[in-house]
């Protein structure tokens, strides 16, 4: 596993330099209103851990309670939600956004740690660029495996593009609440 990635290994969408609050040396927390964060690096298979933490929104409900997602590649997002005592669903926390929900009920209660490893296998593709072969997850949410090889047949929603790629980034989702992540990390495989 590569080293946590810095608050400056991140750019918005447009190229700025991440807008997102500092907290320490490998966390930051997600400054609504900025915008997605993308890593500068791009790769193609691999493994993603991450730490995060969703905020105490006693007052909101569904979408509105700690809303974020860690997108592979930019397009296919797993979903980061205060989901603290929710049947899983395809869009609660743990979930690939809109296609496959967990397979556990593990998410943790606001304010407390979490931890993500997702394995990915991106697209392969013939010499003409057509898909030969489906990208994949596998997901572990707090040491429990939630999702064992879904194949993916396209972006989920609110993906940093539509088409299926051979390399790229990670992304963080702005969806207006201060979210918090540390401890980011890549290895290729």
């Amino acid at each position: 596993m590569g080293p946590p990635y810095k608050i400056d290994e991140w750019t918005h969408l447009d190229g700025r330099n991440a807008e997102w609050t500092p907290l320490g040396e490998d966390s930051f927390e997600v400054k609504p209103g900025t915008g997605n964060i993308i890593t500068k690096m791009s790769f193609r298979d691999g493994r993603v851990e991450l730490d995060f933490m969703t905020p105490l929104m006693p007052d909101a409900r569904g979408q509105a309670r700690g809303n974020s997602g860690v997108y592979i590649h930019g397009l296919y997002e797993v979903q980061i939600l205060d989901s603290f005592g929710d049947e899983p669903g395809i869009d609660t926390c743990g979930a690939i956004y809109n296609v496959a929900p967990a397979s556990a009920k593990v998410c943790l209660e606001p304010g407390v740690w979490q931890h993500y490893a997702i394995d990915f296998t991106a697209p392969r593709f013939d010499d003409e660029g057509k898909v030969i072969s489906s990208p994949f997850i596998s997901v572990w949410h707090n040491g429990t495996q939630i999702h064992d090889k879904v194949e993916l047949t396209g972006p989920t929603g609110s993906a940093n593009g539509s088409e299926m790629k051979d390399m790229g980034s990670i992304m963080l989702q702005d969806h207006g609440n201060k979210v918090r992540f540390r401890n980011v990390r890549f290895s290729g495989f």
